[in-house]
């Protein structure tokens, strides 16, 4: 029996894989036919990161259960929060307090943590920072394709301000060895640029503040970088 099927709407440990628009949709069919939740795992994805507050709404999905941390108080307190369907909700609340599922923690609802992340909220909504992630974040995809004439830049991938630069040696096909593209992002990171070698990709999650003469400046350091890679490893 399967209860619920799992997933990041756009997933990152593997690198940042984007999936076809039709794919969560049909998930989410085959979830409603067979009475399986679907539960979305936003903690990183969401708040703005992809261009839409979460990136469920770039697939038009609506998950069961929908989990959501990090970028909720942009990190200036630990939070995490999970959002149910009502349906879930009275299902775990139970016709009695007898026959509820009964569970908390320490310090849930912590009154710090919620007064951060609804002043960071409000912060994201004032200043239109999901709208400048999606413009910014578009302008930042459309330049890294320029770096797809480099040797080892084999593929762009990810939405908004959430990208990766899928390295492969592209005269072997070979893919890029862990530790070379470790000295890669060790480069990167000594040029200005912060970001991780994930699988066989450089990852990239800038805030949602990036102007677009900063997403210059990033890809600016990446064809450096990565220039310098092909001479020296290549």
């Amino acid at each position: 029996t399967v209860a619920a099927f799992i997933a990041e709407p756009i997933p990152v440990a593997g690198g940042v894989i984007d999936p076809p628009l039709e794919y969560l949709r049909r998930i989410r069919q085959i979830c409603d036919k067979f009475k399986v939740l679907f539960i979305a795992d936003e903690i990183l994805d969401g708040f703005g990161k992809v261009g839409t507050l979460f990136a469920c709404e770039l697939y038009q999905i609506i998950p069961d259960i929908l989990l959501m941390g990090k970028a909720i108080s942009s990190g200036y307190f630990p939070l995490s929060a999970v959002i149910v369907k009502p349906e879930v909700y009275q299902a775990f609340l139970g016709p009695t307090t007898r026959e509820a599922f009964l569970h908390g923690q320490t310090y849930q609802g912590h009154p710090i943590g919620c007064a951060v992340s609804l002043k960071n909220i409000e912060i994201i909504e004032r200043k239109n920072l999901v709208e400048n992630a999606r413009e910014v974040g578009q302008y930042l995809g459309e330049k890294l394709k320029t770096l797809l004439n480099l040797t080892i830049a084999a593929n762009i991938t990810g939405k908004g301000l959430l990208r990766s630069v899928e390295l492969k040696d592209k005269a072997t096909g070979k893919e890029i060895p862990y530790l070379t593209g470790v000295k890669i992002r060790e480069k990167a990171y000594e040029l200005g640029l912060i970001c991780r070698f994930q699988v066989n990709s450089l990852v990239m999650s800038p805030p949602l503040i990036l102007t677009k003469e900063e997403a210059d400046q990033i890809v600016d350091i990446l064809k450096r970088t990565l220039v310098e890679a092909e001479n020296r490893y290549f």
